[in-house]
């Protein structure tokens, strides 16, 4: 979030003007170290994941977006928060609650409605990188088309169809996940300006050249958080470029995944159950849609089901 998001130019002024800022933790996020033996470590973080809450003035949730956003979904998602954060403040009692229940009840039937309009589209299926405006839709097609019957194609164009079911797309499946996302919300889908440089692949490694997802402030600091005590990359480098590709199509492939799946479940929960409060409401998103139960003290990575070799699975305790 830090990094992706509040570091944006945009999003922060508009989390400043509109909303009051707090940060609650969950619980520690676990850190594994990997010791080289020579001084060096590798130290990262796993199995965390977060919410962002819209709370009204009484602590009562108003609305939910579970995990990463794109900063352009993120602030589009938010406005409307804000749009129901301001029918609600006339309202009290059961009267807020279900104002705040046909909010989502029309969120969910249009996540549907945007959902439906991009399953089943062609795309042709890149790696590590968002598409442009000729890898998605009828162009696609016809380059598909065109690489077949010339078999003088520069690249094997890789065909792939969107699926129809959120519930039925693999989390993992990166590459579709974040075609979904640029369709829903126009990710560097428009045709570009004349002269903007085209794609290019340099010795394996992707250029790209647009779309963008990360303002200006997000790559810099992205840039100085990848250099590390390694020394930095040129900021024009492949393995810079590379990295930011993968970055990108990873957030807005997490944002498809968040807002088509995991939300709507969020939203079945609060419409089934009206269930506004914060501390219910948490605890069965981290339980149930984040799979990281309070109940469980190791987070799903002490399986005692398999034997590691190691005198009690590498268990050491305080």
């Amino acid at each position: 979030f830090r990094a992706t998001l509040y570091a944006n130019t945009e999003i922060a002024s508009f989390l400043r003007s509109n909303f009051v800022l707090y940060w609650s933790s969950e619980r520690p996020v676990p850190r594994v170290t990997i010791d080289f033996g020579d001084g060096r470590k590798l130290e990262r973080t796993t199995t965390g994941n977060s919410a962002h809450y819209v709370l009204d003035e009484h602590g009562a949730v108003l609305d939910v977006l579970p995990g990463l956003y794109a900063p352009v979904a993120f602030r589009a998602e938010l406005a409307k928060s804000l749009q129901l954060a301001s029918t609600v403040r006339r309202l009290d009692g059961e009267a807020r609650v279900a104002a705040v229940i046909k909010f989502h009840e029309a969120g969910r039937a249009d996540a549907a409605r945007a959902f439906a309009a991009v399953a089943g589209t062609e795309y042709i299926r890149r790696d590590a990188r968002l598409l442009d405006a000729g890898d998605i839709g009828p162009s696609a097609v016809q380059r598909a088309q065109m690489a077949t019957m010339t078999k003088a194609a520069i690249e094997v164009v890789e065909l792939a169809r969107l699926g129809i079911d959120a519930g039925a797309i693999d989390p993992a499946d990166v590459a579709q996940w974040a075609t979904i996302g640029q369709r829903a919300w126009n990710i560097g889908l428009a045709p570009p300006p004349s002269g903007t440089p085209m794609q290019r692949v340099r010795r394996g490694v992707f250029v790209p050249k647009s779309p963008v997802v990360l303002d200006a402030r997000s790559r810099a600091l992205v840039q100085r958080l990848h250099a590390g005590p390694t020394g930095a990359t040129p900021a024009d480098s492949p393995e810079v470029a590379t990295m930011l590709a993968r970055l990108e199509q990873t957030i807005v492939a997490d944002t498809a995944l968040n807002q088509f799946r995991l939300r709507q479940q969020i939203r079945d929960f609060m419409i089934a159950r009206r269930e506004l409060a914060f501390e219910r409401l948490n605890e069965w998103i981290y339980a149930t849609v984040f799979h990281t139960p309070r109940s469980d003290a190791w987070l799903g990575l002490l399986s005692r089901t398999d034997f590691t070799g190691l005198p009690g699975d590498g268990v050491v305790m305080p």
